[in-house]
């Protein structure tokens, strides 16, 4: 049995012999090779250690040091391999006879290295902790290459159990050829018993999980090959598509994807654009070594893949088992390079947009990687788990799935959840496009599931995102997800009910951008009114009432006007794209239907808004609305919706010059000085101080208070006299400009002080300003 490299068999025959003569170290060392063989390193150390007494077995069996290096190696004993393997080195340089070792000296070297950078590693491991997901996932057969759904609720993984399908066996190694397998996680966090994917995705030879897309729906697989010998010659690519609540039969990727060479695994980014596989195909000439590098593609605008560009950090060595972060930038993957401390370890590189270039890879370290092979890693898309593949200690059967958890988070967002009919609550399958509103980039396209209404998709961070979800027959609904390059993860879970277009139904602008204190539109907004306007155009006889909202930070009047600019600006937008100006209506609702509460700041985030209405599908509609006494509602080419586009600054001056005067209210005139500046007024301050004289002399039995402000951050003392000061500039201004002493009332230190005080330190719309109060009329 040992001669002929049938190891198991041989073992029971061994350990009699061990037992029958115990003084025999020959036998001890012939046993230890066999655990050595079946992967069993430590019982083969035992042995090993009890035959080194003997000078004679060591010097006859050249391969003894070997044998005894690389079991402590792969017991993780690495500074006591060393000398071992530095033994088997010196006898390979001393003999005239190379050929009689199985090794040589440069590869001895090579592990060598691998002993002395896990020593290093091991002074840095990474705080995770590891643990087998179990027997319910993991069997006594081996168990590996996990891919998980973005919420991590569907894990799908290989496996070489009895339950495969055709119940046949690999020639080649005896054990059961490859199926797909997939488990559910509960509501309480536990994975259930696995099931075969079934004959639509396994076949009766080599299938296996390679990559799931961000949105759950395409599973890439591999499929291996046979020839009429039953011997698997190569493998490629494969994809199914969830459609409904089953998968369609698998269907092998073109080229330049496959080839006639063998590609085993592979991973898609989060936006489905950037494509990395693996692949032992031809590097250039002849004498280069055949084998797996990582390769990647780019989607062309066509919907072809672009030519292959074998990545810069591949080795000589075997690079599998690619993940693509669906942060955008980091690829993990697994290399025998002479920088893993022992077959596969998982590293990672990071691609830097400014420099057009991937990071030096990085060995991840202790505990995720071990002296056997540690491979095929998939990440939780918060960052905080990883599902990986490797042979340890409580492994079940050889190669089981891991998982590790840490407290890390990734830089990125997630949105979770259904589309819905408003009206029917059914699920709906919507289209969702997520797009970069500073370039118009679409970043991905997607579909929720027809039967659940179901959606997940990966956001990366760094970037301005619109979302929309949309489908025929209703308004689409937009979200915008910004997420600073920094950021810890974030997860949306929304519901999406959308509205059909119908007469009544409306919708808010999410991604429709101003400024602070700004009626013109951001160019960032582009994105969301091009969807409008392509929404718009396919519709006959629709009348569209474009409204805009403010929070209450502002006076009420200021927001009046505020809002009602904003909405002439977008109406405007749609007119220029070549809608007819006839079907559009600009409101102003101001702050008096906030939809969240003002006291936060995300609520008047959400409360600064502008929505569109559909009023009507009627042809004679129109007139209706152009007759309409609501003077909040303006038709574009009104003569205050083109002074609003023009400068609405200048519609509220002249609506608060035309409104009366209220006792104890403020009056919308103010004077402004800049920091730290007490005598000298601005040169619009000077024009709104000539416009109040102009006012007074409208109102001739108005009296005003002035309330003057300090500027913020300031000590309070030195604040109290630049009020002050402030107060007289303004005060000698009026009186200098015809205004009677008497009808001005100067406030004393104390008041001036109790002002300064309610003043908060965060109230930019006073500071630095005289305000006048109107104490009789």
């Amino acid at each position: 049995y040992f001669r002929v490299e049938e190891y198991d068999d041989a073992i029971p025959y061994y350990e009699q012999l061990v037992t029958d003569y115990p003084e025999n170290e020959n036998y001890k060392y012939y046993l230890g090779v066999c655990y050595y063989k079946i992967g069993k390193p430590e019982k083969a150390l035992e042995l090993f250690k009890a035959a080194s007494n003997n000078s004679d077995l060591t010097t006859k069996n050249i391969e003894f040091d070997y044998y005894i290096a690389r079991s402590l190696h792969l017991a993780q004993q690495y500074q006591e391999a060393i000398p071992y393997y530095k033994a088997y080195m010196d006898k390979i340089t001393a003999s005239t006879d190379k050929d009689a070792f199985k090794h040589t000296a440069p590869k001895i070297q090579i592990e060598i290295e691998r002993c002395q950078h896990a020593l290093e590693l091991q002074k840095t491991p990474a705080a995770v902790q590891i643990v087998n997901i179990g027997n319910v996932i993991n069997s006594t057969y081996p168990d590996y290459m996990p891919v998980i759904s973005l919420d991590e609720k569907e894990m799908m993984f290989t496996s070489r159990r009895n339950t495969t399908t055709g119940g046949q066996k690999d020639p080649n190694d005896l054990m059961f050829y490859e199926d797909v397998y997939v488990s559910v996680r509960n509501d309480s966090g536990v994975w259930q018993n696995p099931k075969n994917m079934g004959t639509v995705v396994n076949t009766p030879t080599h299938d296996a999980t390679v990559c799931l897309s961000a949105d759950g729906k395409q599973l890439y697989i591999y499929r291996s090959e046979i020839n009429r010998l039953g011997e698997t010659f190569r493998g490629n690519i494969y994809k199914t598509q969830k459609m409904d609540s089953s998968w369609t039969l698998a269907q092998k990727l073109p080229a330049p994807i496959n080839s006639d060479f063998w590609e085993p695994s592979t991973s898609i980014s989060a936006q489905e654009k950037t494509f990395f596989f693996t692949s032992d195909r031809p590097k250039g000439t002849a004498t280069q070594p055949k084998d797996r590098d990582i390769y990647m593609v780019k989607l062309n605008k066509d919907g072809s893949w672009s030519t292959p560009i074998n990545l810069p950090f591949n080795t000589p060595y075997e690079e599998d088992g690619p993940f693509f972060h669906p942060d955008g930038k980091t690829l993990y993957f697994a290399s025998n390079g002479p920088k893993s401390i022992g077959g596969f370890d998982l590293f990672k590189t990071t691609y830097t947009d400014s420099k057009n270039a991937w990071s030096e890879p990085e060995n991840i370290g202790f505990p995720y990687n071990t002296p056997n092979d540690d491979i095929y890693i998939v990440w939780s898309a918060d960052g905080r788990r990883v599902y990986f593949s490797s042979a340890r200690d409580d492994s079940y059967g050889g190669k089981d799935i891991y998982i590790a958890t840490s407290n890390t988070t990734t830089s990125m967002a997630v949105m979770i959840g259904n589309v819905y009919d408003i009206a029917t609550n059914k699920p709906i399958e919507a289209e969702i496009i997520v797009t970069d509103v500073v370039t118009g980039e679409v970043a991905g396209i997607y579909l929720s599931d027809k039967t659940t209404g179901k959606f997940s998709l990966a956001i990366p961070s760094g970037k301005n995102y619109s979302v929309v979800i949309d489908e025929d027959g209703y308004l689409f609904h937009s979200e915008n997800i910004k997420i600073p390059r920094l950021a810890d993860f974030q997860e949306y879970r929304k519901d999406v009910f959308l509205t059909p277009f119908k007469a009544g139904s409306r919708e808010i602008l999410k991604n429709v951008f101003f400024d602070t204190d700004k009626a013109i539109l951001k160019p960032e907004s582009k994105v969301e009114l091009d969807r409008l306007f392509a929404l718009i155009k396919t519709k006959k006889n629709v009348h569209i009432m474009v409204a805009g909202h403010t929070d209450d930070r502002a006076p009420h009047d200021y927001n009046y006007v505020l809002s009602q600019a904003r909405a002439c600006a977008i109406v405007n937008y749609l007119i220029d794209k070549g809608i007819d100006s006839s079907i559009f209506f600009a409101k102003r609702y101001d702050e008096t239907e906030p939809i969240e509460s003002n006291a936060t700041t995300e609520g008047r985030l959400l409360n600064r808004r502008v929505e569109y209405t559909i009023l009507d599908m009627e042809d004679d509609a129109h007139n209706t609305y152009a007759h309409s006494t609501d003077i909040s509602l303006l038709l574009p080419g009104d003569l205050r919706y083109n002074d609003l586009l023009k400068d609405f600054k200048e519609v509220f001056a002249r609506d608060m010059d035309l409104k009366a005067p209220e006792l104890n209210k403020m009056l919308y005139y103010k004077a402004n000085f800049i920091s730290g500046v007490t005598k000298e007024l601005t040169e619009y301050s000077s024009t709104r101080l000539n416009a109040l004289v102009d006012y007074m002399n409208q109102y001739k039995g108005m009296k005003l208070k002035l309330i003057p402000h300090g500027d913020l951050n300031i000590p309070a003392d030195k604040n109290l006299l630049i009020a002050n000061e402030r107060a007289k500039t303004v005060y000698a201004f009026l009186i200098k400009n015809g205004i009677k002493s008497t009808r001005l009332i100067m406030p004393t230190s104390l008041e001036v002080k109790a002002i300064l005080g309610d003043d908060t330190a965060t109230d930019f719309t006073k500071s630095k300003s005289v305000e006048f109060l109107v104490t009789d009329l």
